[in-house]
């Protein structure tokens, strides 16, 4: 299961448990749930300080994790770097024994 940016809806116990009847013992959901700008051009620097005033800064890698850890998922995250940003993953895997 991929979800890409999606709205709190995936962070629903409920949703959760509904991905989770789905995916196959060993199956894995693969949320991106942020991303931020780390270019170095001065327009880019200023829609980084502009996002910063609208409270929009990195995520907290580890509490984003517990949802998932709760619903039973084995999950982890990780920071993807790319040329002008990065990504945060989050990998929550279904384990293969129940």
């Amino acid at each position: 299961v991929v979800a890409t940016f999606p709205s709190n809806y995936i962070l629903d116990p409920a949703c959760l448990a509904e991905i989770w009847r789905l995916l196959v013992p060993g199956g894995r959901l693969v949320i991106i749930p942020a991303a931020w700008n780390t270019g170095r051009k001065p327009c880019q620097r200023f829609l980084v300080g502009a996002l910063r005033l609208l409270g929009w800064g990195r995520p907290q890698r580890e509490a984003a994790l517990a949802p998932f850890q709760q619903a039973g998922f084995k999950a982890e995250n990780r920071i993807v770097d790319l040329p002008d940003s990065q990504v945060l993953l989050i990998l929550a895997d279904k384990p293969m024994e129940l």
